[in-house]
């Protein structure tokens, strides 16, 4: 039951991160628009770049600091809580969500995530790469419906292939001082197992 508990706990945690990463990405675009207009600026895609992916580190903090038998249902709680507040198929969101927490654990064998280097490397790397998988997905997506002829809504540009390397910066800078916060929020300490 406590452990239930602490998964439930990081389903919402998971929810409000993604909650607040959608809220930051509309706030920079509506704040810093006007100042863009003045001098002649269209950097929208670029300013919603900028904000770091806080699910991601999320993801990563809290594998970092749990058991690696725990790295597939963080996965999934991650998921859980991510893909209520995405666009992109679910299929595609856990395969993204599983790869990176993997990743991160496999960054993890290899020296402890609590250095503040080894934050700003497994942050980053994690956002990256869960931005250029979806990326890749939206890129096949667009291209199928090309070849059926079907309508699309969006076709990704090679223009905006360089923006999930700003997101995954702004990700690393922030994962120097977000790392501590969500390692210790309610409900992590339930997920922690005892040594025998």
């Amino acid at each position: 039951m406590k452990r239930a508990i602490g998964y439930s706990l990081l389903v919402f945690w998971a929810a409000l991160a993604a909650t607040l990463h959608i809220t930051l990405g509309g706030l920079s675009n509506v704040l810093l628009s006007p100042v863009l207009t003045l001098i002649d600026v269209d950097s929208g895609p670029t300013l919603r770049a900028l904000v770091p992916d806080l699910v991601t580190l999320l993801l990563v903090a809290t594998i970092g600091r749990l058991s690696r038998r725990d790295t597939l249902m963080i996965a999934t709680c991650v998921f859980v809580g991510r893909s209520a507040f995405t666009g992109s198929p679910p299929a595609a969101v856990l395969a993204g969500t599983v790869a990176t927490a993997f990743v991160a654990d496999a960054l993890r064998t290899i020296a402890e995530l609590d250095r503040p280097f080894l934050r700003v490397v497994s942050a980053g790397l994690g956002s990256l790469l869960y931005a250029y998988w979806l990326a890749f997905v939206d890129y096949a997506l667009a291209r199928e419906a090309y070849a059926a002829g079907q309508l699309q809504f969006g076709d990704p540009s090679s223009d905006a292939l360089g923006l999930p390397i700003l997101t995954a910066a702004a990700t690393a800078v922030c994962a120097l001082f977000l790392w501590p916060v969500f390692t210790r929020l309610p409900g992590q300490r339930r997920l922690e197992r005892r040594a025998f």
